[in-house]
Formats: structure tokens, C-alpha cells, sequence
């Protein structure tokens, strides 16, 4: 049912709980663990050229870190791994390696934001389940489940 998993991770922590749902289902299916993280392109255009350079690297930086950590996970487990890092709009680039790559679902954390917080920030998680035709399974990372 499914042969190709996609975890994106955006570096920032607390993706156990995600990362442990796709691991779990790619040990059900015997799939591919593909990890991405998508350095947003968007966050330092405000910024200075030289500035834009150093916000660039450290997230590339973070990224690198957070997918070597899932890989790490998924081959403990016994399970293949892919990983990228590529630049641009999270959601949009997320959407673009699922059908490049035949993904069959996407595994990725939510914090659940409603309300104003919501509106103002939007949710990648929100804006992929919009764009793709893959199912996307959305964990939610609430502070009490660590």
C-alpha cells in the first residue's frame, strides 16, 4: 500500500512524535523513508544581502542536522532512507518532491493553531494538505506529549 513515506522536517524540535507515526507506518509497509527539509527562501528577503547569507546558512545548517537525526531514526529500525534539502516555499517544495518522487503519504507535525494565530501565520501542514493528491497524515504536536 504504501512503498515511499515522506517525513519533512523544518529542524525545529519536537518532530518525535511525527517522525515515530512514520517510522511505525513504514515498518508496517516495509516503505522507503524519504526525508526533506526545505530551507524557506522566504524568511530572510527582508534582510540584508550579507545577512540573508548568514540566515540562509544556519538554516541549511539546522536542516542538515534535523534530517540526519530522522535518517539515523529510520535506519535503526531496519528501514531504507532517502533525504534532500532543497530551497523555496516549504509547502509548495513539499508538494513538488511528493509527486517527483511517488510519494504515497506524507507524515508531517501540526500545532494545531486556530484563531487568529492561525490566520496570521498559516500552516504548512494546512497548505500541503491543499495542494497534494497524497494522503497526509497530521500529527499533532501538542506540549504535553513532550
Amino acid at each position: 500500500m504504501y512503498d515511499a513515506i515522506l517525513v519533512p522536517t523544518d529542524g525545529s524540535g519536537g518532530e518525535q512524535q511525527f517522525v515515530e507515526e512514520a517510522i511505525s507506518l513504514a515498518e508496517l509497509t516495509d516503505a522507503t523513508v524519504h526525508v526533506l527539509h526545505v530551507v524557506d527562501s522566504g524568511l530572510a528577503d527582508s534582510l540584508s544581502e550579507s545577512t540573508q547569507s548568514m540566515v540562509h546558512d544556519d538554516l541549511k545548517t539546522t536542516g542538515e542536522t534535523a534530517v540526519s537525526s530522522i535518517e539515523g531514526t529510520a535506519e535503526r529500525a531496519g528501514l531504507e532512507t532517502r533525504t534532500a534539502i532543497v530551497n523555496g516555499d516549504p509547502a509548495e517544495e513539499i508538494v513538488n518532491y511528493a509527486e517527483e518522487n511517488d510519494i504515497d503519504a506524507i507524515v508531517m507535525g501540526t500545532h494545531a493553531n486556530t484563531g487568529v494565530s492561525h490566520l496570521l501565520l498559516g500552516s504548512v501542514t494546512e497548505r500541503v494538505i491543499r495542494l497534494t493528491t497524497v494522503p497526509v497524515l497530521a500529527v499533532n504536536l501538542t506540549e504535553h506529549h513532550g
